[in-house]
């Protein structure tokens, strides 16, 4: 039996289609630095505008580093540190707890913001580390930190007293145009701080930092026309220098303020208006107004006599820093602990 011929086998319809030749296989085009830095300045943005300041100052940390041929992020570091620096809200403790690491890498990096963050908010906690801090910001050239170094030499905060060095520190400030730091060394030649004792050397430091704008230095000075310290007395110009230093936000200022009106010193006599100058320092934080209020509930003079009151902010204000409050807790016996 003769079997008929199969037919022939073909290959499935699909694979006679014959492929055009593409070549090997393209890779997706690699983005740029540039195109990578914009991605991450945008997401780092967002955090920011979404006040997740911890996550944001992180994220610029990371640029700097991975980018350190581009600027973009140590920029963004300094201006948004900066930005919680001089805002009117106090950081506490649970937010410096959270922003206290990045800013700790930003300092690393030679952000100035952040070693001036880091000397000021640690000063009353951890003085040691304010004070290398300060004193890192200073070695780069910032006056507002040299004039720091000085205060803590000064008063042996963070470091041991050591006034010579603190006389180089404001001297060095005064003489590159510092406000604060001319108000500084005017107080060592107020009281003879280390230096020869000269008013009239003082006078003029005041006024040169006057000139610049610093407020303390026109609370100081409002004091030494008071006083007839370096001339004669001019209250009407310790008025005006008192009522500019308060404008500008000097809380003290208001509790020398309140002084001028309790004791009719170039105004009308006011013991009411003179407690409520002082208390708006009090509520400002001002220990210089609280350790006044104290005396004012001591003496019934514009409030109500009230011992018990009394005694409550003599404790306030020792506690905020005033030494005069301070001797008065200790020779009454009452306890304190400075914050």
């Amino acid at each position: 039996i003769v079997e008929e011929d199969s037919p022939p086998t073909t290959p499935a319809a699909d694979s006679m289609i014959v492929k055009g030749d593409v070549g090997p296989e393209v890779e997706p085009a690699q983005p740029t630095p540039q195109e990578m830095l914009k991605e991450a300045l945008a997401k780092a943005e967002g955090l920011e505008a979404e006040e997740e300041w911890a996550e944001a100052l992180q994220a610029y940390v990371d640029i700097t580093k991975e980018y350190p041929d581009f600027q973009s992020g140590r920029v963004q570091l300094e201006m948004l540190i900066e930005r919680l620096r001089t805002r009117p809200v106090d950081v506490n403790a649970k937010e410096l707890a959270e922003l206290r690491p990045p800013i700790e890498e930003a300092a690393e990096l030679n952000v100035l913001a952040a070693m001036m963050f880091l000397g000021e908010n640690l000063r009353r906690s951890e003085p040691e580390e304010s004070f290398k801090w300060y004193s890192t910001a200073a070695e780069r050239g910032n006056l507002s930190a040299v004039t720091q170094v000085g205060l803590m030499y000064s008063n042996g905060h963070g470091v041991e007293v050591d006034l010579n060095k603190a006389i180089e520190a404001f001297q060095a400030a005064a003489e590159k145009g510092h406000g604060p730091g001319k108000t500084a060394l005017a107080e060592c030649y107020l009281i003879g701080k280390n230096v020869p004792k000269d008013a009239k050397r003082a006078m003029e430091l005041l006024h040169e930092a006057v000139e610049i704008g610093d407020p303390r230095a026109m609370d100081l000075l409002g004091t030494c026309y008071h006083d007839g310290v370096g001339g004669q007395k001019n209250f009407a110009e310790s008025f005006r220098l008192f009522s500019k230093a308060a404008e500008l936000g000097y809380l003290d200022a208001l509790g020398n303020l309140g002084v001028l009106f309790l004791n009719g010193d170039g105004v009308k006599r006011d013991p009411k208006r003179a407690a409520e100058l002082i208390l708006q320092g009090v509520n400002g934080g001002s220990a210089t107004c609280m350790y006044f209020y104290a005396m004012l509930h001591e003496t019934g003079t514009g409030v109500p006599r009230n011992k018990l009151s009394a005694q409550g902010w003599y404790k306030k204000a020792a506690e905020a820093g005033n030494p005069l409050a301070a001797a008065w807790c200790r020779k009454e016996g009452i306890r304190f602990s400075v914050r």
